[in-house]
């Protein structure tokens, strides 16, 4: 997310003119959870040891479903770096309006913790095969579960819409981009997924010459996941935020 780069007050870029940039950056994952958390194959589980031995025979017309939630879990802080560049429309004399492209990385693990969960179970028997149940029974359970630690790795490459106010040397920008997010776990989560999600940003910049700016950013991503493990079946919303720092190069 981020945008870097474009003149100062003693060096704005004229209107006319391309203005390529390129930038650098690191920073911190500051905060981060998966919300929305579902786990149909834990729940698959409970639900089939709550229902008794032998489980539900679907050929005596016996049915067995349920709905398991459990509350946010937590992701670490970690390390984030990543790199970019960009165009502003100088000349089309837009030069307020750029467009950015950028990559970064990041590695904010599940952390080991226990979580809430609720699990709605509906049991049934037909009492002739192939009709619908004529009197289902349902129970719901409240349990605290445990989850160890897993790592968590986020590489991404994003497209970004960026404006700016040129206001001399210091320059605020933001931007709103779609994001392709590569998530790869080990751990007590095993699994891959590559999604689409959202890329937001908002920062300054600061011109140290004509051709050299530092700048501060702060970045939102936002994506549904499903890694698809065995255990869990763990899918849910992944939203982190990260603060970075960098410097960013103009080119005229």
């Amino acid at each position: 997310m981020g945008l870097v780069l474009v003149g100062g007050q003693a060096a704005q870029p004229s209107v006319g003119r391309a203005e390529w940039y390129a930038a650098g950056y690191g920073g911190i994952s500051v905060a981060g959870s998966i919300s929305n958390v579902h786990m149909p194959n834990l729940g698959d589980r409970r639900a089939a040891a709550d229902f008794g031995s032998p489980p539900p025979n679907l050929q005596l017309g016996e049915f067995l479903s349920n709905n398991f939630r459990s509350s946010d879990l937590f992701l670490k802080q970690s390390p984030m770096f990543g790199a970019k560049v960009g165009y502003f429309f100088n000349d089309s004399k837009l030069p307020w309006l750029g467009l950015e492209l950028e990559a970064f990385t990041t590695e904010p693990n599940i952390n080991s913790q226990r979580f809430n969960t609720s699990l709605f179970i509906s049991k049934c028997r037909s009492v002739i095969i192939g009709t619908p149940c004529a009197s289902p029974t349902s129970s719901t359970t409240n349990q605290t579960e445990i989850i160890g630690e897993a790592r968590l790795r986020v590489n991404t490459v994003a497209a970004n819409a960026i404006v700016r106010y040129r206001s001399g040397r210091f320059q605020p920008y933001a931007g709103l981009g779609l994001g392709l997010f590569h998530f790869s776990v080990s751990g007590s989560v095993e699994g891959s997924q590559l999604t689409a999600g959202l890329n937001a940003l908002a920062g300054m910049q600061w011109f140290l010459t004509e051709n050299v700016a530092f700048f501060g950013e702060y970045k939102y991503n936002r994506a549904t996941v499903n890694f698809g493990d065995a255990f869990y079946g763990l899918n849910g919303d992944y939203a982190v935020t990260h603060l970075a720092v960098g410097f960013g190069f103009y080119f005229k």
